[in-house]
């Protein structure tokens, strides 16, 4: 699971500079986000899907936001050809829950563009993180940090089928919270 908690620190590192300023100077910001990596093949071991999805929901002293950033992989080793290539594009309507790093939960739409096809597609996603395991803190003179690996499950929907099987791969939740001096 340690790969997958690598892969998003960069992502939620960027988040946290982005809207560490904004905090700074307009008092507390807190971000709940998690993430989840899906890999399934299919039964003729010609089909491999994956997805990488995140959710954050950031509180902050004037707004609170939702965004689902996500990527989605499906190839034809067989063939060498990619069926999908896909990533979020535009409008999103999501509901973002965070109960601290115990559960996380993603309902919504969100409109990706396929590369292969060059369409665009309308994805539905409802996920549930569960945190398990330790709780890992760090912090800071104005932040205060923690993430737990987690296990992901439920549906994305795609272009007519269901993109999930089973739980992910590997998934974490994280929160963050800063505070002016």
């Amino acid at each position: 699971m340690r790969l997958f908690r690598m892969s998003l620190l960069p992502l939620f590192a960027i988040v946290v500079f982005a809207h560490s300023s904004f905090s700074f100077a307009n008092g507390n910001f807190k971000l709940n986000a998690a993430g989840a990596f899906f890999k399934t093949t299919d039964a003729s071991g010609c089909i491999e899907t994956t997805i990488d999805i995140s959710g954050q929901r950031q509180v902050g002293k004037w707004a609170t936001t939702s965004l689902v950033e996500t990527f989605i992989h499906r190839r034809d080793t067989c063939q060498g050809i990619d069926l999908i290539r896909a990533s979020e594009s535009g409008d999103q309507h999501v509901e973002i829950e965070a109960h601290s790093l115990f559960r996380f939960d993603v309902q919504g739409s969100v409109t990706v563009f396929d590369f292969v096809t060059q369409q665009s597609y309308v994805m539905d996603v409802d996920l549930a993180w569960v945190g398990q395991g330790n709780i890992t803190t760090t912090n800071s003179s104005n932040q205060h940090s923690q993430i737990r690996d987690a296990t992901a499950k439920g549906a994305i929907l795609f272009n007519g089928g269901n993109l999930v099987t089973g739980r992910s791969f590997s998934a974490s939740i994280e929160q963050i919270k800063t505070h002016s001096n």
